[in-house]
């Protein structure tokens, strides 16, 4: 069991840590802020990520925000991993490629503000990243958001994922109730 603030931390190229070819499974992690933030840039990806059989929990509520955030990631892959209880999304994967999200447990997403099971984002408009990525077999759990939430990606499969009790609140913007969907494109 590895306990701390952000467990795995990587905040640019710049600092050369954990920028290529990057493997952690068969652990348990218990962080108090994100247990993965691994941050690249256009210039220079996170060329090479594999989590795998990986148990990110957080003791605390009052600070947690990710379990895993990926910022300009290629050929990422994350598998058969529990994330519990994040602050905002589960998962949450910005200007990535070639990602592979596959038998994970999501337990709860969202507690400090509204979050997504997994949120798969960009605002690279070149295609050359937020493309070819494949969602299966997922279980997520009352996110307090969407089960999934896709924004400006290509070349997007989800297959097999079951989303129980998506938006176990409601919110009210302008006097209207607004429901969130389990799977949102």
């Amino acid at each position: 069991t590895i306990r701390g603030r952000n467990e795995f931390l990587n905040r640019g190229a710049t600092d050369g840590v954990i920028n290529t070819d990057n493997t952690f499974t068969s652990m348990q992690i218990e962080a108090g802020i994100s247990h993965f933030y691994l941050k690249g840039s256009a210039a220079a990806a996170i060329d090479g990520l594999n989590i795998s059989d990986v148990v990110m929990f957080f003791g605390s509520i009052a600070s947690n925000q990710y379990n895993v955030y990926v910022e300009y990631g290629l050929w990422v892959t994350i598998t058969n991993s529990k994330f519990f209880w994040a602050g905002v999304d589960g998962l949450r994967c910005s200007n990535c490629s070639y990602v592979a999200i596959s038998n994970n447990v999501y337990a709860s997403p969202g507690k400090q503000q509204l979050g997504n099971g997994i949120y798969l984002t960009g605002t690279d408009t070149t295609k050359a990243y937020n493309t070819n990525i494949v969602v299966s077999g997922n279980y997520i759990h009352a996110p307090s958001k969407h089960g999934i939430l896709v924004e400006n990606t290509y070349r997007f499969a989800a297959l097999g994922n079951i989303i129980r009790t998506p938006s176990n609140e409601a919110t009210y913007d302008a006097d209207q109730t607004i429901l969130y969907d389990g799977i949102n494109v």
